[in-house]
């Protein structure tokens, strides 16, 4: 059992020191590696002295992006750098690295099979409007591609890396969080969801998550992916 996590990072300074001291202790485990994508960073964060001997951890692969293409792109890009036989991302925010590594490997080590999809499932306090959009995504997906599907954006997102082998021409940008879930769902994967507790960034800025506006931009993106996924099954 061997497993990569790729975790894109998009001008993330402040919250970088504190993922990789995280890392860190998981350094013993000799099958567990972390890919960590600069993700076209602006903010110098990859310069910071404090970060670049977090680095050189021998569970940290560093791989650099010049210019920001999308969140997919970055996570992609990631995968491709990997060479364990399960895969997957998470945020670069996350607060709960070691539950939600904690929870994988458990689940990995009870159903070691091929064709297993591991996805979070977001537990603790969120505004209306998010529960609103995160829910209107789920019954939408749900409905036009004729699948159940819900909490499609949450995190992690591990998978047996056979399933990489089924992608075709995925998005590069955040629908590929819905991407993958389809694609694991078209191919019968065995599905596995652990209850992750979600708290809100405390650092730094999302790169779509700023106000309600930026929701609506993201909805859409989405809507448009999921239809072009209802044409192509048709």
């Amino acid at each position: 059992m061997n497993i990569d996590i790729v975790i894109p990072c998009y001008n993330e300074n402040k919250n970088l020191e504190k993922i990789l001291k995280k890392i860190e202790g998981f350094k013993n485990l000799k099958y567990l590696k972390f890919i960590l994508v600069n993700n076209g960073s602006t903010d110098n964060s990859f310069k910071n002295k404090k970060i670049i001997k977090f680095l050189k951890l021998d569970n940290v692969k560093l791989v650099n992006i010049k210019k920001n293409k999308g969140y997919g792109n970055g996570i992609l890009k990631g995968l491709s750098h990997s060479k364990s036989e399960y895969v997957g991302w998470t945020h670069a925010d996350v607060k709960n690295l070691n539950e939600e590594i904690s929870k994988i490997i458990l689940i990995i080590k009870k159903n070691n099979k091929s064709n297993i999809f591991i996805k979070g499932i977001r537990k603790g306090k969120r505004t209306l409007i998010e529960m609103f959009f995160s829910t209107g995504l789920s019954l939408v997906s749900s409905i036009l591609l004729q699948k159940f599907f819900y909490e499609i954006t949450a995190q992690p997102t591990i998978f047996n890396k056979k399933l990489l082998k089924k992608f075709k021409n995925p998005p590069i940008d955040f629908s590929l969080d819905l991407y993958a879930y389809y694609i694991a769902k078209k191919y019968k994967y065995n599905f596995k969801r652990v209850n992750i507790n979600y708290n809100l960034r405390k650092y730094g800025v999302s790169s779509w998550n700023k106000n309600f506006f930026s929701k609506v931009f993201l909805s859409i993106d989405y809507l448009k992916f999921i239809i072009k996924l209802f044409i192509k099954r048709c």
